[in-house]
């Protein structure tokens, strides 16, 4: 299943694009919190979707993406 997203970010010098991957349960949504210095991601269940949530850090815009992974074998 591919992740389409509407909106990608125009890249400048005062933008950041960071990408998590990570199988369920492996992290990303506490990493992106911390990244983020806020609750962005909610913490309810284990990520089953792509998302992606934007903030300004000091003063850079930073979009940050997250894509479970599903791994099979």
């Amino acid at each position: 299943m591919a992740a389409a997203f509407s909106a990608a970010p125009e890249p400048n010098s005062s933008s950041v694009v960071l990408v998590l991957l990570g199988g369920r349960g492996s992290g990303k949504t506490h990493a992106g919190n911390t990244i983020l210095g806020t609750r962005a991601f909610l913490e309810v269940q284990p990520t089953t979707h792509s998302s992606c949530k934007m903030t300004i850090v000091l003063g850079r815009q930073i979009h940050l993406f997250g894509f479970a992974l599903v791994i099979f074998g």
